[in-house]
């Protein structure tokens, strides 16, 4: 009588089918993180065209860009903020954020980090995530942050929005942005160091004599951990209302932060270079930031005609630093 059996795989052959799929995966995965990452950038790109536009829009109503933020008497005085992301709300279709913050500016110098800010803050623009201010390839510190975590105390401060978009200010640093925001005296070598967006001030297209094509607004940077402060612009300081010019993007040079929870504390818990999140502890006259993302080579910058360009981590320092100037008269070519 003949055996009714059935022949299945060896252990051999299913051991190389096994590694063929292995290999397969292998091949793929790659193809799908840079597709997914490509998306990722367009988005990106798209994001800051966006502002791009909406800063015309503003500057078609008011015959100037948004003031950077403001400083009633003096750099640090009540409010830091708006920011100018906050005016933009209504010129990016986010007017209903934007009507709840618009009374409050004009009433209230409580900052949102303060601790009666929940008695003053309408809950309405409590948390309120800006897709369009964000860049989907960071993402890590959140849509929305608490404007107090970073002092252990979550509870007494509001929500805000993050963004991975931050404007250039004057100088290489806040020491430098305030001296030339105040025209004090200073080098004629600084004080050529005017951006777009400074304390109390926004520049017209026609303050902005390199030509809109040749000059940076904005450009990425980091939100950091949901325990710090960058990308948050709430407080007058780098990483938060401020970005600079003195660094090319993505730089192995440490951001220059100050040195309190919540930014560069000494203990250097915020020091994460893995995450292209260096920094270093400073005072307040040294402390910059530099553009930064994670997009792989580079980092997305606005211009001020509302074109982006993709700005390559080997990009000529001088062409880099020329660009955030809006009247130096510098080298505009490269990327």
């Amino acid at each position: 009588m003949k055996a009714n059996g059935r022949k299945g795989f060896t252990l051999v052959e299913l051991l190389v089918v096994i590694a063929i799929i292995g290999i397969l995966i292998g091949l793929l995965l790659p193809a799908v993180q840079a597709a997914r990452e490509a998306a990722r950038r367009t988005q990106c790109q798209n994001n800051l065209h966006q502002i791009g536009i909406g800063l015309h829009n503003y500057h078609g109503v008011y015959n100037q860009f948004p003031v950077g933020t403001r400083g009633d008497g003096g750099a640090f005085g009540n409010p830091e903020w708006p920011y100018f992301l906050h005016g933009l709300l209504p010129y990016i279709e986010q007017a209903p954020a934007w009507n709840g913050l618009d009374s409050l500016a004009q009433t209230s110098k409580v900052r949102p980090w303060e601790s009666n800010a929940k008695t003053v803050w309408p809950r309405a623009v409590w948390g309120i995530p800006i897709p369009a201010y964000q860049c989907p390839s960071d993402g890590k510190g959140g849509a929305v942050k608490s404007c107090t975590a970073a002092f252990g105390n979550p509870d007494a401060g509001i929500e805000m929005f993050t963004t991975n978009y931050l404007g250039f200010f004057p100088g290489f640093n806040d020491g430098e942005n305030y001296a030339i925001s105040s025209n004090a005296s200073l080098p004629a070598i600084i004080k050529q160091r005017q951006t777009v967006f400074s304390v109390n001030r926004g520049a017209s297209i026609a303050q902005i004599s390199d030509g809109t094509s040749n000059t940076l607004v904005m450009a990425e940077y980091l939100t950091g951990t949901d325990k710090d402060f960058r990308g948050l612009p709430v407080t007058h300081r780098a990483g938060c209302d401020f970005l600079y010019a003195k660094q090319a993007p993505n730089s192995s040079v440490p951001d220059n932060l100050l040195n309190y929870a919540g930014f560069c504390p000494a203990d250097g818990t915020l020091n994460l270079p893995d995450q292209n999140l260096p920094c270093v502890s400073g005072d307040t006259n040294t402390n910059f930031a530099g553009a930064r993302s994670l997009h792989p080579g580079g980092a997305f910058g606005l211009l001020a005609d509302a074109s982006v360009q993709f700005y390559v981590n080997t990009v000529d320092l001088t062409v880099w630093q020329s660009r955030a100037w809006i009247s130096d008269g510098g080298p505009t070519g490269g990327q």
